[in-house]
């Protein structure tokens, strides 16, 4: 294993993102307790889900991303060589784990620094239906369109925060579930949901596109799984 790739776990506490593999899926997936693991059969290998402990909370920059942040090259390295690992590695595991808990940790106290490193320059994302009819456009270009995206999902509310949960590995996508809560602007009411994503990885093992679901069941049809269910 190259010594950039474990230097960067070292440094994130347990690594940071990464991905990219061919993957074919068969339309089947059985739901395991205890660890919230989740098995997807594929040809002979198995891929697996994991649930995402939360990141601690900060008011500022941890240290150890305000030394990644000053040394972008190194997480860029970090994220091309994780992102050649198998879907099944569990050191690409730890470092997707530990990389989406901390980066919509950063996201949460309105500090996502990560952004050009994690995502192409010329990334698109796309909001499904159900997202449209809350406001949102259809699709968001670069970077400049991801903070776009975040400030028409934060406009109706006080406060809102991000909790990723669940994580599926297929490869050459990953597949997200994100708790969502705040509370509204006008009605001063609670809000709490569970929404998806499917996120497309390029060659250097960033994010070429993200695809936006409103219900967790509508993420994993659409990513091919469940056989749709």
């Amino acid at each position: 294993m190259s010594g950039v790739a474990r230097l960067l776990l070292v440094v994130l506490s347990s690594g940071d993102l990464g991905a990219s593999r061919d993957a074919r899926i068969s339309r089947g997936a059985e739901a395991v307790t205890g660890l919230g693991i989740l098995e997807i059969a594929m040809g002979g290998d198995t891929i697996t889900g994991v649930d995402i402990p939360p990141a601690p909370e900060h008011a500022g920059r941890p240290a150890r991303e305000r030394m990644l942040a000053l040394a972008p090259w190194l997480m860029g390295i970090g994220v091309a060589v994780i992102g050649r690992l198998s879907a099944t590695s569990r050191l690409r595991r730890r470092a997707l784990i530990e990389a989406f808990s901390r980066g919509f940790a950063a996201i949460n106290r309105g500090d996502p620094w990560f952004i050009p490193i994690a995502y192409e320059p010329d990334c698109e994302i796309y909001a499904a239906a159900g997202f449209r009819t809350l406001g949102l456009a259809d699709c968001y270009h670069g970077h400049a369109g991801w903070r776009e995206l975040i400030d028409a999902v934060e406009e109706p509310f006080l406060e809102l925060r991000y909790t990723p949960e669940h994580l599926i590995d297929l490869g050459d996508r990953w597949v997200l579930r994100v708790g969502m809560s705040g509370t509204g602007h006008a009605s001063g009411a609670s809000t709490r949901m569970a929404w998806g994503s499917v996120y497309h990885v390029s060659s250097r093992g960033r994010i070429a596109r993200q695809d936006l679901y409103l219900t967790w069941e509508e993420t994993l049809a659409a990513a091919g799984l469940y056989g749709g269910r």
